[in-house]
């Protein structure tokens, strides 16, 4: 039984842990190619991927392939299609490096406000384009700047040439939308670091805590019973 609780609680302890992965970028999962002004650079000769990416992350010792889907939250470097070696961790306050804007969030409050967005919208977004490319603009916002489109490091452009409307019009419901949204804690959010590379995160559901105590209590409650009728 004690090896148990130990069980229960090391699943909880192990949260914060950190690790280091290969990883690289494969593809575009859902999102939109369209011009966006990154740190004053309109960037009008090409389009860029707003959306969800695919990923491919192998141990270090290239034992074990894992694919999954997340998002880039480092508008400001390349993504690369070879391996390279990230920090895997629990999103946290010192992951959030300062801004160069001057109207940007506090550190715990950008934590706050990408717990919101998973939280809140992220469950909404499935598979549409619009809304996923949308929705990763929303999130460089939240991460990088001061959640406003038309102002700081990260711009919407417009124009015929400029960002899609739709993309825009979307991420800007969604920044006007966070005060008003609680964390829930329905995500666990991890963060890939690497400091010559985009960074990225990625999301998975967590079970309610209680939840897990509720099982422990009521197998605690089964073993006790069978060994009073064993006595």
């Amino acid at each position: 039984m004690k090896s148990l609780l130990g069980l229960i609680l090391l699943a909880y302890a192990s949260a914060g842990y950190a690790e280091n992965v290969k990883l690289k970028f494969d593809s575009v999962d859902d999102g939109i190619y369209t011009r966006v002004s990154i740190n004053g650079s309109q960037l009008s000769h090409r389009s860029i991927a707003l959306g969800s990416y695919d990923f491919v992350q192998k141990d270090m010792d290239w034992q074990n392939r894992t694919e999954f889907s997340g998002f880039c939250v480092d508008p400001f470097q390349l993504a690369s299609k070879d391996y390279y070696t990230y920090t895997k961790k629990d999103l946290e306050v010192t992951d959030f490096v300062a801004p160069t804007v001057t109207n940007a969030f506090s550190a715990a409050t950008r934590l706050s406000n990408v717990r919101k967005l998973f939280d809140n919208a992220y469950d909404a977004l499935a598979g549409d384009n619009v809304k996923t490319a949308g929705f990763h603009l929303a999130l460089w916002e939240v991460f990088n700047d001061n959640m406003n489109t038309s102002t700081g490091v990260i711009q919407a452009l417009v124009g015929s040439q400029g960002t899609n409307t739709h993309v825009v019009n979307y991420a800007n419901g969604l920044l006007a939308s966070i005060n008003g949204w609680q964390v829930l804690n329905q995500y666990k959010v991890t963060f890939y670091k690497n400091s010559h590379k985009q960074d990225y995160v990625s999301v998975q559901p967590v079970p309610v805590p209680a939840a897990a105590w509720l099982f422990g209590s009521a197998l605690i409650g089964f073993v006790t019973i069978s060994n009073r009728r064993r006595v």
